[in-house]
């Protein structure tokens, strides 16, 4: 039996490491698009990011901010807050 575990940061910095465009601006969006298409996202995946409020908001695009957040401050991306875009 082979187990399928919830995305992880370190997972979707692999992924977005293969698959991001490098020297392209990209929204959250796109950078969405680029893990969900590269990932078999779980069921726990698409769980609320928090039970301490009301939200629709998955698991899995919260740790996307989580990695962007990271390779932000390690300076492998950039971020431009004027339109929330990222470039690698």
């Amino acid at each position: 039996m082979i187990i399928i575990m919830a995305i992880t940061n370190s997972k979707i910095k692999d992924i977005l490491a293969i698959n991001a465009p490098k020297g392209i601006w990209l929204t959250v969006s796109q950078i969405q698009d680029i893990v969900s298409s590269n990932y078999s996202l779980q069921e726990d995946d698409m769980a609320p990011h928090t039970e301490t409020r009301e939200t629709n908001y998955p698991v899995w695009k919260h740790r996307i901010q989580g990695a962007l957040s990271e390779l932000v401050r390690t300076e492998i991306a950039e971020h431009r807050s004027a339109d929330a875009s990222y470039k690698f």
